[in-house]
């Protein structure tokens, strides 16, 4: 069930939708807390919402459930660099 929650939550992202496909990403980490590509999507959603902070535990979050995948530490550079500390973004 959670590859359909992360589906959805990818077309609602892409809708602008960003409060929406959080509640589908929470039903995902429900299902699965591990599943990288959730938390990844949750950060992306969560800078669109300018709750860098959160975003920025949720790109964490991804790098550590699949460190092997490079979305997580896509999202925590862009995270970090919206919050202006370019040099961790950088690493």
């Amino acid at each position: 069930m959670s590859g359909h929650a992360v589906d959805r939550a990818r077309h609602l992202l892409a809708a602008g939708r960003n409060e929406e496909a959080l509640e589908e990403l929470a039903r995902a980490l429900a299902d699965d807390p591990g599943d990288a590509s959730a938390h990844a999507l949750r950060g992306l959603a969560l800078i669109d919402l300018g709750r860098l902070d959160h975003a920025l535990e949720a790109a964490d979050r991804a790098v550590g459930a699949d460190p092997e995948s490079t979305l997580g530490f896509e999202v925590r550079a862009w995270v970090l660099l919206r919050m202006e500390r370019p040099k961790p973004a950088l690493v």
